[in-house]
């Protein structure tokens, strides 16, 4: 049995949520998806690790969401979909808005140690125009034990 690494969590850095706020604005803005952005992490530090916005409309698949493509560009890296891996960082992903349930397991599955929601609130849904479906009460401060 693998031995967890313990680390604090530190507060969300506010050039990373600019960041992914930038992203999604960006994503909208030409065209190629909706104004959903995420990003892997690493804890300790907040290196970012992978960036990913929606594609679902540009590639033309459902699961094109930005935090499956941030996580899977950031399995690419190491080739290995397990992102706890017993070396290197914990990893954590950042997500710009509420999950669904579908992006939430994909998180969950991937290793990262937490997911960290920016907005999570029932206004997301309301400027998006989107229903996210059923989520856990819990689902907006998810971590890994």
């Amino acid at each position: 049995m693998r031995t967890r690494r313990r680390f604090r969590h530190p507060p969300i850095d506010e050039d990373c949520i600019l960041l992914i706020n930038r992203l999604a604005a960006r994503n909208h803005q030409e065209g190629t998806g909706g104004p959903f952005a995420a990003l892997v992490v690493e804890a300790e530090t907040g290196r970012i690790r992978s960036a990913g916005v929606d594609m679902v409309l540009a590639f033309g698949l459902s699961s094109a969401h930005a935090e499956v493509v941030a996580l899977s560009l950031a399995q690419a890296g190491p080739g290995s979909w397990d992102l706890d891996a017993p070396v290197g960082p914990a990893l954590e992903l950042v997500v710009n808005r509420r999950t669904c349930v579908m992006r939430y397991s994909a998180a969950t599955w991937s290793g990262v140690r937490r997911l960290f929601m920016t907005a999570h609130g029932p206004e997301v849904e309301d400027l998006t125009g989107l229903d996210e479906g059923p989520m856990r009460e819990d689902s907006h401060a998810h971590g890994r034990r």
